[in-house]
């Protein structure tokens, strides 16, 4: 176990208790509470990489991630950004070369646990709700710009080199992030990196085939920890509650790592206290102003 120094965090708080508090930031806010969960992921990232690191960001999109990832790991480092729908990956590419982001390998691929090619479902209107397999949306096809396309799919394995540590995979692939981290359990086993992702559970479960015990099996086997994005661990019984909050990105956290879940709640408790930038982030969160003997992870 690597030790790491806990958070300057006094009092840590329930999950229900967590949950409530983000909701009300995001109500305040005038928002979908998605957004907050997206500044927490910002947050931990933020805290864990440093000039000269390798990112991994599965279902890219927009860059919304990409780019902050960007900016902290710097030119000595490089971030691997992985979108499946070829006008986002081709803008992608083209906002890339155009701000100088010369460490940014964008790949037009699917992620997957198999080689070959798979139809996607592509919604023009709403992109962020695109996949492997068709989204339960209460809108129209003709609302949603509704298109099929013919994709990529490849392990992680097969496509992210592994000369250099990989330290933070995020996925974000409307559902299809459970069969995309078996496709990279390789890299992951070798590398163990701290890993934020989207799943609805049993939803998610339901549309993609496979179970709860295939999910818990998963992490097992590769020595990991699930988290809710709140920093509370996530088991099995909490998968059956049927009135658990309604926390739908994951935290994946090495075992020897489990430390780090006591910064993903301060971090957290710190975006339900008001918005952040990148900026404050990096400035409010630093794992390295710990004592000398941490390991890092």
């Amino acid at each position: 176990m690597v030790w790491i120094p806990p958070p300057p965090l006094h009092t840590a708080l329930g999950l229900f208790e967590t949950y409530d508090l983000l909701a009300a930031r995001a109500a305040e806010e005038g928002k979908h509470i998605g957004p907050l969960y997206e500044d927490i992921v910002l947050g931990l990232y933020a805290a864990i990489l440093k000039p000269g690191d390798i990112a991994v960001d599965v279902g890219a999109h927009d860059g919304h991630h990409t780019f902050p990832m960007s900016s902290i790991v710097g030119p000595q480092g490089h971030v691997f950004a992985v979108e499946a729908i070829d006008v986002v990956y081709m803008t992608l590419l083209q906002y890339a070369a155009r701000h100088g982001r010369y460490n940014i390998t964008a790949m037009n691929i699917a992620a997957s646990d198999k080689a070959g090619e798979a139809t996607f479902t592509y919604y023009r209107k709403i992109p962020g709700y695109s996949g492997l397999l068709p989204a339960k949306l209460p809108h129209t096809d003709e609302e949603l710009g509704t298109s099929t396309m013919t994709v990529q799919c490849a392990p992680l394995d097969l496509v992210i080199p592994r000369e250099r540590r990989v330290r933070f995979i995020k996925l974000d692939i409307e559902g299809g992030e459970f069969h995309a981290l078996k496709g990279a359990r390789e890299l992951i086993s070798q590398h163990r990196p701290v890993m934020a992702f989207e799943n609805g559970l049993e939803r998610a479960a339901a549309q993609y085939g496979y179970s709860a015990d295939d999910f818990f099996s998963l992490f097992d086997e590769i020595d990991y920890v699930p988290h809710f994005i709140s920093g509370h661990k996530l088991t099995p019984e909490y998968w059956a509650r049927a009135n658990r909050p309604h926390f739908f990105e994951l935290v994946a956290l090495p075992r020897e790592l489990a430390g780090l879940a006591a910064w993903v709640h301060y971090i957290a408790l710190k975006r339900a206290a008001g918005p952040f930038t990148l900026d404050d982030w990096r400035e409010a969160i630093q794992l390295d102003a710990a004592p000398q003997t941490m390991s890092r992870p």
